[in-house]
C-alpha cells in the first residue's frame, strides 16, 4: 500500500521553498546595512586622505572661557 503524503506536509514544503527568495534578500539588506554602518569607517582604513592630521609645532590647549570668547566673536548676533 501506497503511503499519501499529508496536505500539512505539503504545504508545509511548498511554504519552506517559497520562503528562500525572501530569505535572500533580508540577508541582502542585513549584510548592506552592516557594510553602511561601518562605511566610514573603512574609508578611513582604505584611504589615508580622510583622516586628520596632527596640528604642526607645538599649539596651546584652549580653555572654556577662551573658546566661548572666540565663538561670541565669530558670531556676535547670537
Amino acid at each position: 500500500m501506497v503511503k499519501k503524503k499529508s496536505k500539512a506536509k505539503l504545504w508545509f514544503l511548498i511554504h519552506s521553498w517559497l520562503a528562500l527568495p525572501i530569505w535572500g534578500f533580508i540577508f541582502f539588506v542585513c549584510l548592506t546595512g552592516s557594510i553602511a554602518t561601518v562605511s566610514q569607517e573603512i574609508e578611513w582604513l582604505a584611504s589615508p586622505m580622510v583622516r586628520a592630521n596632527p596640528p604642526a609645532g607645538n599649539p596651546q590647549m584652549l580653555t572654556y572661557d577662551e573658546v566661548l570668547a572666540r565663538v561670541e566673536k565669530a558670531h556676535p548676533a547670537r
